[in-house]
């Protein structure tokens, strides 16, 4: 994904650790970037 307002050339990164909310949706919990250390989400919650 690439955002107009902010210049850079991009940065990697993974989706991982999914899990499934109520409603049934996956979310992924924690993303590794390329440059940045570990973001790990605590509370995932879905709704219709």
């Amino acid at each position: 994904m690439t955002v107009p307002s902010i210049k850079t050339l991009g940065v990697t990164a993974t989706w991982e650790d999914w899990t499934t909310a109520e409603s049934g949706i996956l979310f992924p919990t924690s993303h590794t970037f390329s440059s940045e250390p570990k973001l790990s989400i605590i509370t995932v919650k879905g709704y219709n």
